[in-house]
């Protein structure tokens, strides 16, 4: 699924791209920059096109807005249950504290 909308959202920046390009009569190579920073250009000037585009446009970034809460939620989960891992010197494994309770 995540190759998926990966794949989706590429056709459709590089697709507003051409757009772009062609109405403003320059090449891809000069509307396009490198980065995340094209996902702040070219989805805005998509959504701009669109009928209810101030809707969308809050819809777009709220989905920004989240995708980066639950990245950073995922971090911190992750340092909290990898830093309770022990290592049990005479089974020469490593062991949850809750293991035996899950």
């Amino acid at each position: 699924l995540n190759t998926c909308v990966s794949f989706l959202a590429g056709c459709i920046i590089f697709t507003t791209l051409g757009f772009m390009a062609k109405s403003s009569g320059v090449p891809i190579s000069e509307v396009a920059e490198a980065g995340p920073g094209l996902a702040f250009i070219a989805y805005p000037k998509a959504l701009s096109t669109m009928p209810l585009s101030p809707l969308w446009s809050v819809l777009f970034f709220l989905i920004l807005l989240l995708l980066g809460l639950d990245s950073q939620t995922l971090f911190i989960l992750s340092v909290i249950v990898y830093g309770k891992l022990t290592y049990k010197k005479t089974s020469g494994i490593y062991e949850y504290p809750w293991q035996s309770t899950v």
